[in-house]
């Protein structure tokens, strides 16, 4: 595990993994919004299920989002040149899943399983890049 910003990070997923279900963990998180970022959030609804967009640069949360029970798509885009990192956590800042743990730019389709109907955010890094991620159920 890699401890940064007070946040932890599942060391593993290159993004060249075949998409598969992630069962949900509970890791605590220590909530630290040191980093400044500027974000743009676009938040959508389409066809029979939901659909949330967000994108920004460098470190940041995205608002909360509710996931039902099931498989969640993420689809995530980073341009960082160093290392990009993205967390899926629960509303309580327990950790969920590693959707993004690389260095130099990412393109990742994951699909996690959701245990627990809810609240979830993603912490976001792409130092030095700007990030774009779609979530749809």
């Amino acid at each position: 595990m890699l401890v940064f910003a007070g946040m932890v990070l599942s060391a593993g997923c290159t993004g060249s993994e075949n998409p598969a279900p992630d069962r949900a963990g509970a890791v605590p998180l220590v909530d630290n919004q040191s980093a400044a970022t500027v974000m743009t959030i676009e938040e959508t609804q389409t066809g029979t299920g939901e659909e949330y967009e967000y994108s920004g640069s460098g470190y940041a949360e995205t608002p909360r989002f509710t996931l039902p029970a099931g498989p969640a798509t993420f689809t995530l885009s980073m341009s960082g040149k160093h290392y990009n990192g993205a967390i899926l956590y629960d509303g309580q800042y327990r950790y969920i899943s590693g959707l993004v743990d690389q260095p130099g730019p990412a393109e990742v389709h994951r699909v996690v399983e959701i245990v627990t109907p809810g609240e979830y955010f993603l912490g976001m890094n792409a130092p030095e890049g700007s990030w774009n991620v779609s979530i749809t159920r």
